[in-house]
């Protein structure tokens, strides 16, 4: 949860020891987890009215953010604007939010994206050991959606992302030689 909310050991340790509120993110990530069932729309009337706006702003951030907003800011919740500096803020939230997403495909299979798909494919061609001759391409409903390698590589690749985890679809993808230069050692069963 940590990882996947971009918390530290150090913000833990600052919730615990000083009694400091714990953050939103991880909140997200922890309610998300530990009640699935739970609805990402806020009861809160003057929250709807932010996640109206910011679809993809949970409730937990949304009513968080009231916690510090102005009076003023409140009267233009009720009469249905979100304020600017909210809108700000929102719009960032919005966008860690779609980061931590990512981030929870990559550990819970029932969670992954498009973004989770994205954030693998170009994290593994920045690792060590990646073979600079080999092209992968993700497909998704017959388009390229994604692609890591130079266009005339020699081995070229072209995987559908819906057809399981792509980990192990790159990993079969790829010959021996480029596996075991990632450090994979153990052989992995290809697709027939």
């Amino acid at each position: 949860m940590m990882v996947i909310s971009d918390v530290t050991p150090d913000i833990l340790r600052r919730v615990h020891v000083r009694n400091e509120p714990m953050p939103v993110q991880l909140l997200d990530a922890v309610q998300r987890f530990t009640e699935p069932a739970r609805s990402q729309r806020s009861i809160d009337p003057l929250a709807q009215v932010i996640q109206r706006d910011f679809s993809s702003l949970p409730a937990v951030m949304a009513e968080d953010m009231l916690q510090h907003a102005s009076a003023a800011e409140r009267q233009s919740l009720e009469a249905g604007r979100v304020p600017l500096r909210l809108a700000q803020e929102a719009r960032w939230l919005s966008h860690d939010v779609r980061i931590n997403r990512a981030c929870e495909g990559l550990y819970w299979p029932s969670a992954r994206n498009a973004d989770s798909d994205r954030l693998l494919l170009h994290t593994l061609a920045a690792m060590p050991g990646w073979p600079a001759g080999v092209r992968i391409e993700i497909e998704v409903d017959g388009m390229t959606v994604d692609s890591i390698g130079a266009v005339d590589a020699p081995i070229k690749r072209r995987l559908k992302a819906q057809d399981g985890a792509l980990l192990t679809l790159i990993l079969q993808a790829l010959p021996e030689a480029q596996r075991q230069g990632l450090g994979y050692t153990t052989s992995v069963q290809r697709r027939r």
